[in-house]
């Protein structure tokens, strides 16, 4: 597992090409405010979210499997397609 902060997700995200899909996999973030993020296309099988705020945030065609998240972690209103 390796630890990726805010900041890396977000140059992953600014540098990313049109429909080009993230390979996040087993990744550790803890402590971010992903509230209306457009996570689309990103791959987090086997990774952890500790403290992780996903209110809004759009993961459609994201790979979600065995994907942690816990401990106030908010995930009202995802949109998953």
């Amino acid at each position: 597992m390796r630890k990726i902060s805010v900041e890396e997700l977000n140059e992953k995200l600014e540098r990313r090409k049109s429909g080009e899909r993230l390979n996040l996999r087993e990744v550790a973030l803890s402590g971010a405010d992903l509230s209306g993020y457009n996570l689309d296309e990103i791959d987090f099988s086997m990774s952890q979210f500790h403290r992780v705020c996903f209110d809004g945030a759009s993961l459609k065609k994201s790979s979600l499997e065995n994907m942690y998240h816990f401990e106030n972690a908010v995930t009202n209103r995802l949109v998953y397609l």
